[in-house]
């Protein structure tokens, strides 16, 4: 792996981790935040584990079919935008869920490509 291109994973993993970290902490005023965040946090570890760990790839892909999966059920009846207008307003609380599930799916399947090309 050259230099440059291990540095351009690192600074990918790193930013993701950050971000997926502050995904897990805006969680805290949600209904049922230790499902996000546990959500979240694992997204961040898994993005570590890039970088330190040999993790299996099976785990990678089965980790983001499930964000996938959970995206798609999560979508709301209807889509009504990603931000309140109301006091509180489920098809915009599921449309974030869904949207924020399929992030996360696609970084990790697109950092696993990544991090294979690099390898």
């Amino acid at each position: 792996m050259s230099t440059s291109s291990s540095r351009f994973l690192k600074f990918w993993c790193y930013t993701w981790i950050g971000l997926f970290i502050l995904f897990a902490l805006l969680q805290l005023n949600d209904p049922d935040p230790e499902i996000w965040m546990t959500f979240y946090f694992l997204a961040a570890a898994i993005h570590f584990a890039f970088l330190y760990l040999k993790l299996p790839v099976l785990i990678i892909i089965i980790y983001a079919l499930l964000a996938f999966s959970w995206s798609f059920l999560q979508l709301p009846e209807t889509f009504e935008g990603f931000a309140q207008k109301e006091t509180h307003n489920m098809n915009v609380e599921e449309a974030r869920e869904s949207a924020g599930l399929l992030l996360t799916g696609l970084v990790t399947l697109l950092t696993l490509l990544i991090y294979k090309k690099q390898s």
